[in-house]
């Protein structure tokens, strides 16, 4: 509340009168209106949250620790599970018919000439294709029991180098499941990055997309530790010959009848201790 006193010639006891009235006026508002304050604010419940502890560390005086809420030591949503294919397995039995990937397939391309003579590929794609977390789950398990049949072993390293998509995220949980260490290199990486991550994690087994698969055999020389590249088809792009000798390259498809001929069992669960996930960033 602001009050303008613009009468220069008011005697100093008119003014200390009219800000005292005026302070009597401001305390009068706030009684009347406390009650109403209190039952719209309730400022009680605002001090009792402000003194109680939501959260503490998992490891006590470290200041690196992971934080658990204080009402429940676990996650509830996923109760037990310890590893990350437990928890694939706890969402496909809570979701089983439930919607879980959503792909819409490439039908073609074409070019756009710009003003300035670049030219940009503009993709045609169909409408999505859904499947569910049953669906996925199996598709799993087939992708799983290929990789195995073409050589690869529970912590061996292998590789995905490719850009997002329901393949992508299909042969990652395939590799959870079968304790498969991931080791993910950005579709961005320049060639020399993804050879000294290759060599350096002495990747056997990678799987990449049919777009970059050119630049992948390009320098597949220079990584000796790799016998067997799997790539995801595309409906435009063109499959150059394999350039290294002894090195097998198979369409992602081909996986489901490597899985058909590999009748042994699967005994590879991980466990919470085994390594997931090998991540080469960006910036690493």
């Amino acid at each position: 509340m602001t009050l303008l006193l613009t009468d220069r010639n008011m005697h100093p006891l008119a003014i200390q009168t009219t800000l005292f009235l005026v302070k009597v006026l401001a305390v009068i508002y706030d009684i009347i209106t406390l009650p109403i304050y209190a039952i719209c604010q309730q400022p009680w419940l605002y001090w009792k949250r402000k003194r109680t502890c939501f959260a503490k560390p998992v490891i006590e005086g470290d200041s690196s620790s992971a934080y658990l809420n204080t009402k429940s030591a676990e996650f509830d949503t996923f109760k037990g599970c310890q590893t990350l294919n437990d928890i694939a397995r706890a969402a496909v039995r809570r979701n089983a018919k439930r919607m879980a990937m959503g792909t819409r397939p490439l039908l073609g391309c074409s070019e756009e000439k710009q003003p300035n003579g670049k030219v940009f590929k503009k993709l045609v794609l169909g409408d999505y294709e859904w499947i569910t977390f049953e669906e996925a789950d199996r598709k799993i398990d087939v992708i799983a029991r290929g990789l195995f049949a073409i050589g690869a072993r529970p912590r061996k390293n292998l590789a995905i180098f490719a850009e997002t998509r329901a393949e992508w995220m299909l042969t990652a949980q395939a590799c959870f499941r079968a304790n498969f260490p991931l080791v993910t290199l950005y579709a961005t990486l320049n060639n020399d990055a993804v050879v000294s991550a290759v060599n350096e994690t002495q990747v056997t087994h990678l799987v990449t997309s049919a777009d970059l698969l050119p630049r992948l055999l390009s320098v597949v020389d220079k990584m000796p530790s790799v016998t067997h590249v799997v790539y995801m088809e595309s409906a435009i792009s063109k499959l150059p010959a394999p350039s290294a000798q002894g090195l097998e390259v198979i369409p992602f498809s081909g996986l489901e009848k490597r899985a058909e001929e590999y009748q042994l069992p699967l005994e590879c669960s991980p466990t919470q201790d085994d390594v997931a996930i090998v991540m080469f960033t960006s910036g690493s």
